[in-house]
């Protein structure tokens, strides 16, 4: 953890993946460095390359932890069979969930995008849709729009959200959206703060009211991806999660 006059550290969850010559490379996406540079907080990555113990030296070290996008979550993590579940990475899963149990020990305020919020959800005892074409759901909302990845995508309603408070100028907000899988039965310590027209949780944090637990939120869609959004939702996304992370006490 940094003192009070030192840069904070954010452990940022980053996936592994091929290059073109299958020379394996952790990877992130730059709007990722571009939200933490808005909270004012330094990077430190954790990818499967740690080893689970050293991701739980990385979190215990930083002062924030930021789950970011990619595979599905395994869902025999919630007790199911695959059926619908596409991309799984067992590595990923294995440090990504030490590494929300550490910040949950230790205090870690934690923010989840997209596969992050859907991991915090199963992390925290929740299930997840595997395929959102498994749902029969008035209106049809398509959620997996891969070609609009920095434009709005569908509406969402957004309650009065108290972690989040001053994120959102208005109740009906339009993100992008690039996702198959969703959460299912919401996980009993957390609030769905954001829907979908569609009733899918766009957003989730720990239920108002709880003592003693960590600053712990996230959102379905991708805010790194959307820096320059007109309305400034997504930067105030960033500078919230920073304004928590710098408020930690050393």
């Amino acid at each position: 953890m940094t003192g009070s006059d030192e840069t904070p550290t954010v452990a940022v969850t980053a996936p592994v993946r091929l290059s073109e010559r299958a020379i394996p490379e952790v990877v992130l996406e730059a709007g990722y460095q571009q939200g933490l540079d808005i909270a004012e907080t330094d990077l430190l990555p954790v990818s499967p390359v740690d080893s689970v113990p050293n991701a739980r030296r990385k979190v215990r070290r930083a002062d924030g932890l930021l789950l970011t996008g990619g595979e599905d979550v395994d869902p025999r993590r919630y007790g199911e069979d695959p059926d619908g579940a596409r991309q799984v990475s067992f590595e990923r899963d294995e440090v990504e969930f030490a590494a929300v149990e550490q910040a949950v020990e230790d205090g870690v305020p934690t923010f989840g995008v997209c596969r992050g919020m859907q991991l915090l959800n199963v992390a925290l005892g929740g299930s997840l849709w595997q395929d959102l074409g498994h749902r029969d759901v008035e209106p049809d909302i398509d959620h997996h729009d891969r070609f609009s990845v920095d434009r709005p995508v569908h509406d969402i309603r957004v309650r009065d959200p108290e972690l989040m408070d001053g994120v959102f100028a208005s109740p009906l907000f339009s993100p992008n959206s690039s996702h198959h899988q969703g959460v299912r039965e919401v996980a009993d310590p957390l609030e769905p703060v954001c829907r979908a027209e569609d009733g899918l949780v766009e957003g989730l944090e720990f239920r108002p009211g709880d003592e003693g637990v960590p600053w712990i939120a996230g959102v379905q869609w991708h805010p790194e991806r959307m820096i320059g959004e007109g309305s400034g939702t997504h930067r105030r996304l960033f500078r919230r999660f920073g304004s928590v992370v710098r408020g930690r006490p050393a």
